[in-house]
């Protein structure tokens, strides 16, 4: 497997993650609509399952990406094998 085709994403989950975002966005319930303020960690998340699920759409095969979760150790998602390559196997980690 040629080394161009991996990515690793490392994503800090230190407690500084868990604050707030600035930007909010609405969520509207009934007749009203209410502010909510992401986590820089639901962020994070958020937008790199997001670039996995473009990737994968696009190169169904040969592209691997793997996430290493940062806090007081290391905590590695998922492998290289194909069978740690799927959406399910990455989101259900970031739980």
């Amino acid at each position: 497997m040629d080394e161009n085709c991996k990515t690793v994403f490392v994503l800090d989950h230190t407690p500084y993650f868990g604050i707030a975002g600035e930007d909010p966005f609405f969520l509207e319930l009934r007749n009203s609509t209410v502010p909510i303020k992401k986590s820089l960690w639901t962020s994070c998340v958020e937008s790199s399952l997001e670039y996995c699920r473009i990737v994968w759409d696009l190169f169904p095969t040969g592209k691997l990406i793997r996430f290493v979760i940062s806090d007081k150790a290391a905590h590695i998602v998922n492998t290289w094998d194909v069978h740690t390559q799927t959406m399910t196997h990455v989101s259900n980690a970031m739980v």
